[in-house]
């Protein structure tokens, strides 16, 4: 699965588990960011046709509640913070979701300490290769502001000519 339709999935996931509309949602990220998004772009997002910038990501993870890390991973079935499993119907914070995930390896480590490090090294890779991707995506979009910024200035110098 691409990562624009991971996080598209992920976004209209949360947005709906916090029964959020998606006029409501974007009026909160374009309240906490201060810009002027429409909700042809969530829609755009959580259809995976594009994806917000990486500045947003952390803005987003606030307002449905999660990490960004969640907004990238995929569901592992026994992740008590999964966010694709819906048969708990009231998202747990993130202190508490890391507070029972700590819990739940400390039983695994008692009971199977083999396991354990193996989970825990799967999702350590997990999260160096969102962090990964996200500076890859950084480095992207800083091309692409360069490149911008260089070309108004070029127009700002053309108009004063």
């Amino acid at each position: 699965m691409n990562n624009k339709i991971l996080l598209g999935n992920k976004i209209a996931f949360y947005r709906k588990k916090l029964k959020m509309t998606q006029s409501e949602f974007i009026e909160k990220v374009n309240q906490v960011a201060g810009i002027s998004f429409r909700n042809a772009t969530l829609s755009s997002w959580e259809n995976g046709q594009s994806s917000p910038t990486s500045d947003l990501l952390p803005v987003i993870a606030q307002i449905l509640e999660t990490s960004v890390t969640y907004l990238f991973t995929p569901g592992e079935g026994n992740d008590l913070a999964n966010p694709t499993d819906t048969s708990n119907t009231e998202e747990p914070g993130l202190f508490d979701a890391a507070k029972a995930k700590t819990e739940l390896y400390r039983k695994l480590f008692e009971d199977n300490p083999k396991e354990a490090f193996t989970n825990l090294l799967q999702e350590y890779e997990a999260l160096v290769n969102v962090n990964e991707r996200l500076k890859e995506e950084k480095q992207k979009l800083e091309g692409k502001l360069s490149a911008s910024s260089d070309f108004l200035t070029q127009l700002i110098n053309m108009k004063g000519n």
